[in-house]
């Protein structure tokens, strides 16, 4: 029996495989989606002002002209000081957390790093420290996306903790609209000091418009794929007639014959879709094994791709049941 089983369901189980993996790269597609979507959000919103800036400001007045969004001052090509309001900016983190307003209100030397900055770290009372400039500041989160990015070289720094030896000229980002920015900086007569220029967004464009497209085609393959096996299912089911007859004829009742045939089909099924879920984990450690961290999506697809071919197959196998003992009692 359970070699019939196994015989007649062999294709399926390899399809059904297919759809576990498609189901965590569906909601990792999502997830990048929104990663990008919320970058995108905070540094290339219209109303994002990028100034070049020649005159030297202390980190308190720069934190003034943030108003009630947020600030980015780069220190150096992959070190930025940043203050925000509210809770009005935000990037990725892999590990621990990122900051919080509490932290600027209490000017916590407290930084978050990108994944590469690791090895630069040491502990001290189980609490991770890095040194920048002869400054050390704790870190309290890693940052990083689901692929190589330049986030993974990035030190943020509380700027409302860094020394005022840190400041310099160059750019500073600011999150709040370009008119308030003027003004404010007109409070401080400093406008000569600031060039406002355009940050080029093609950048990050592109690669929005190519993680979009991949997210809508990895949720139409998985769609096609789950199709097909709920098809195939249907059709195998009708090859059961001869199997539930001689079963019945043995004397076996309908919860025997349920029981022998489709818990074993569903325990196959739950197997192989589980175990394709499993395998970009044994491939390669990637933020496809992070179930937690990925969106709806995902526990979406891994519930319809598990429950689907399964309560198919229960309800295709039991129409298949009455049709053929009405055929047999009309027999006798």
């Amino acid at each position: 029996m359970g070699t019939y089983i196994a015989k007649k369901n062999w294709l399926i189980c390899a399809v059904i495989f297919l759809t576990g993996i498609l189901s965590l790269i569906v909601g990792d597609a999502v997830f990048k989606a929104q990663v990008y979507d919320q970058i995108s959000n905070d540094l290339y919103l219209p109303g994002v002002s990028y100034f070049r800036q020649s005159v030297p400001l202390s980190f308190n007045e720069v934190s003034f002209l943030m108003g009630e969004s947020f600030v980015s001052k780069h220190i150096d090509v992959t070190t930025r000081a940043l203050c925000f309001a509210g809770n009005s900016y935000y990037l990725p983190v892999t590990e621990g957390r990122f900051f919080s307003q509490a932290d600027f209100s209490n000017r916590s030397r407290f930084c978050v790093i990108g994944t590469d900055l690791r090895e630069r770290c040491y502990e001290r009372d189980n609490v991770s420290y890095i040194n920048y400039r002869g400054v050390e500041f704790e870190v309290i989160g890693t940052i990083g996306l689901p692929i190589i990015s330049r986030l993974d070289q990035m030190l943020i720094l509380n700027m409302l903790s860094v020394p005022e030896s840190l400041a310099s000229t160059g750019v500073v980002v600011f999150g709040d609209d370009n008119v308030r920015v003027v003004n404010r900086l007109l409070e401080l007569d400093i406008l000569a000091g600031f060039e406002q220029f355009y940050q080029a967004n093609e950048g990050i464009q592109a690669i929005w418009n190519t993680v979009s497209i991949y997210t809508f085609l990895s949720g139409f393959v998985y769609l096609t794929v789950l199709l097909g096996v709920v098809l195939m299912v249907e059709i195998k089911n009708r090859g059961y007639g001869e199997m539930i007859r001689v079963q019945h004829i043995l004397g076996r009742t309908k919860q025997q014959i349920f029981g022998r045939i489709l818990l074993t089909e569903s325990s196959l099924y739950g197997f192989f879709y589980l175990s394709g879920n499993c395998v970009p984990a044994l491939i390669k450690s990637t933020t496809l094994t992070y179930a937690s961290r990925l969106p709806a999506a995902y526990l979406i697809a891994l519930a319809i791709g598990l429950g689907a071919p399964i309560i198919i197959n229960i309800s295709t196998f039991a129409a298949n049941y009455r049709r053929v003992i009405g055929e047999v009692t009309h027999d006798l």
